[in-house]
This record gives C-alpha cells, sequence and structure tokens, in this order.
C-alpha cells in the first residue's frame, strides 16, 4: 500500500469517527434540551402582586385536560427585569377538565399539585415570602403550612 492510499485510508477511518461523535453529540444537545429546559430562567410579566414572592402557575391546553404547573421565585433583576427562577414543576394529563371559574379560594387547595403544592406553602414560610397560585391572570394568596417545618435547617 502507498502513501496515498494509505492515507486516504485514514481520512476515511477518521470522517467516520467524525460522524458518529457528531451525532453523539446531536443526541446529547437533544436529551440536555428536553431534560432541562423546565430550569431556564425567563421573564416574568408586571402585575400588582409583590415582588418577591413565590409562584405556582398553572397553564391548560385548549382541551383543558392537561394541566402544567410551574412554581417558581419572581425577583426583580438589578437591572429592573422581572425574574421567573423555576424551583420545580408538574404536568398532568387526563382526570378533569379545569376553568377559571373553578379556580378559586374555596377549591385551590385541591386543585395544587400534590408535591409542589406542599413545597410553595411550606417554602413560603421558610423564605418569609408571600405565595401565589396564578391562572390566566387570576391570582390566589396562599396559606402556610407551619407544621412539619424544621427549624434546624
Amino acid at each position: 500500500m502507498n502513501s496515498i492510499a494509505r492515507l486516504e485510508e485514514l481520512l476515511d477511518s477518521k470522517d467516520e469517527e467524525i460522524e458518529a461523535l457528531e451525532k453523539e453529540k446531536r443526541e446529547l444537545e437533544h436529551e440536555l434540551s428536553t431534560d432541562w429546559d423546565w430550569s431556564k430562567h425567563s421573564k416574568a410579566k408586571e402585575s400588582e402582586l409583590p415582588v418577591p414572592r413565590l409562584e405556582i402557575k398553572l397553564t391548560v391546553d385548549d382541551d383543558g385536560f392537561k394541566k402544567t404547573w410551574d412554581y417558581g421565585l419572581i425577583y426583580r433583576h438589578t437591572i429592573g427585569n422581572l425574574i421567573f427562577i423555576p424551583i420545580g414543576g408538574t404536568k398532568l394529563s387526563g382526570g378533569y377538565a379545569i376553568t377559571e371559574s373553578e379556580f378559586n379560594e374555596e377549591s385551590i387547595y385541591n386543585e395544587l399539585p400534590f408535591r409542589d403544592g406542599v413545597h410553595i406553602r411550606r417554602d413560603m414560610i421558610q423564605l418569609n415570602l408571600p405565595a401565589f397560585a396564578v391562572f390566566n391572570g387570576k391570582a390566589i394568596k396562599l396559606e402556610g403550612i407551619t407544621d412539619a417545618v424544621r427549624e434546624d435547617t
């Protein structure tokens, strides 16, 4: 085998390695973007609610059966933007459709997802911040849970 043929063989081999690595990179980037999208900070809309605050926001799809609860901290960034920092999130499907009229002070504690609902109500005590559940611009002030909050943490 002459030198040129050997070089061509090496180049072909390296091209295959590069192609395999690029495919692996694309797969890892996709996995990273889908696994961690929920944790990206975003701008929050101005409202009459106090800042800083904890907020759990309900988003419902068109048929009303797919619900997403995004739980996070809202604060005013140094440059003046209102920022939402995600703490948790819950996606629910099935069950029953929720409407704006059903989102009220009497039913809110039955509507909140169990884990994030408990977290926000305990975190508000720990962090001494007000907390609100929000759906389509309607906000409900939440009451904290003081039992089982550890003082040594």
